[in-house]
């Protein structure tokens, strides 16, 4: 299977060689597309003259992390990719992780495998609050020994997404109403609505040298909104439900009063355009991927 590794990157020199060192390394091969936000640290200098084997497309300005990837993906979908895998430039693989997912890849499923601190000493918290979600099937298997081929799983950072090509087809890519953050959420979202399976592959691993959030400030700001977009864009639930989620979020910020009026009147302005991109979503097709919404 021909398989592309998309990396947005934005001033990620600490971490670039040993990302592209990891992808390298993998037993079965996998070509890394670097789609650059602007970087001004080295890395636009670095990556022509010391890693030839990624394919280069760096950008005029940042495009924020969906519509980057978005760029990656339509690259290698041209170029015959059967699957692409997404990982962020402060991650790196194990060896036999790619050929582990390709092995679990049907077609229809979007895969991970375990994902690490930086160090490979832990399971990144925020990763095991998403398999504490789903249940805590996987951990309680590990304590007992007997651990499976596969376990589903629910929504996770988008770090280390295996996307079948097949799936993109289907569920689109990243929507451009999100710029930095909630873009995963939208799409894990739009895929789950499209039939889409989400699962994790034990005993491989990705490494992610991140704090919390990685960038905490641009993680918080327009938070309110964004949680609100989230819910408004979310194709499996219904009216009700929507009207639900928004309550949940303001009565979880309800102490931000300008943050609230803020969030409350974007989303006022921008509710036909927001309806319309949904009902784009809603259609089968790799939405985002061919030409975007004007």
């Amino acid at each position: 299977m021909k398989i592309f590794a998309i990396i947005v990157t934005y001033n990620g020199m600490k971490w670039i060689d040993w990302c592209l060192a990891s992808l390298q390394h993998s037993t079965h091969p996998i070509t890394p597309i670097l789609v650059d936000n602007g970087s001004t640290d080295g890395l636009r200098e670095h990556i022509p003259h010391h890693h030839p084997e990624a394919v280069w497309l760096p950008q005029d300005k940042n495009l924020g992390f969906g519509r980057a990837n978005n760029i990656g993906i339509r690259y290698a979908m041209d170029h015959g990719a059967d699957a692409v895998l997404l990982l962020n430039q402060d991650a790196a693989i194990s060896p036999d992780m790619l050929a582990q997912l390709v092995k679990s890849d049907d077609g229809n499923s979007l895969l991970t495998p375990i994902h690490l601190n930086g160090k490979g000493e832990r399971i990144d918290f925020q990763f095991k609050r998403s398999l504490t979600q789903s249940g805590n099937l996987l951990l309680d298997h590990f304590a007992t020994g007997h651990v499976g081929d596969k376990y589903p799983i629910g929504m996770f950072c988008a770090a280390c997404w295996y996307i079948p090509v097949s799936v993109l087809k289907k569920a689109g890519g990243f929507s451009p109403l999100f710029y930095h953050y909630g873009e995963d959420d939208n799409l894990y979202n739009r895929m789950m609505f499209h039939g889409v399976k989400s699962y994790v592959i034990p005993g491989v691993f990705m490494y992610h040298d991140r704090e919390e959030h990685g960038n905490m400030s641009l993680f918080n700001k327009k938070k309110l909104r964004r949680e609100y977009l989230v819910a408004a864009t979310n194709l499996n639930l219904s009216r009700k439900a929507r009207l639900n989620r928004y309550y949940r979020v303001w009565a979880n910020n309800k102490s931000h009063t300008g943050a609230f009026l803020a969030s409350t009147a974007w989303m006022i302005a921008h509710c036909a355009e927001i309806r319309r991109y949904r009902q784009a979503e809603a259609q089968e097709g790799p939405t985002w991927l061919t030409t975007e919404l004007t």
